[in-house]
């Protein structure tokens, strides 16, 4: 799971994973522009944050830390830490699994 990639600092694994399933489900755009933030490749993160942000897709996500908030808005939340360069290595908090669809 592209997930637990992503808590354990596996950024290479949790690209590949995602990037053999890319989809436009907001949350896995979230995790892999995440990935890619932490590789240093932030245009490509910046594309994947803006597509989740433009979603038609609006979604609530949790976060590891078991919060839970609207996937655009963590998507904004995403671009302004890369514009902050605060993608550190690893972070348990930093990465959104799909919860429930919100209309």
């Amino acid at each position: 799971m592209q997930a637990a990639h992503l808590v354990a600092g596996r950024n290479a694994d949790a690209i590949a994973e995602l990037e053999a399933v890319r989809s436009h489900d907001p949350a896995q755009l979230i995790n892999l522009g995440i990935a890619y933030a932490r590789q240093g490749d932030e245009e490509r993160a910046r594309a994947l944050f803006r597509a989740a942000a433009a979603s038609n897709d609006r979604i609530e996500i949790g976060t590891a830390n078991g919060s839970e908030t609207d996937s655009r808005r963590l998507a904004r939340k995403a671009l302004r830490m890369l514009e902050n360069d605060e993608f550190a290595p690893v972070s348990s908090e930093r990465f959104a699994n799909r919860v429930s669809l919100k209309e």
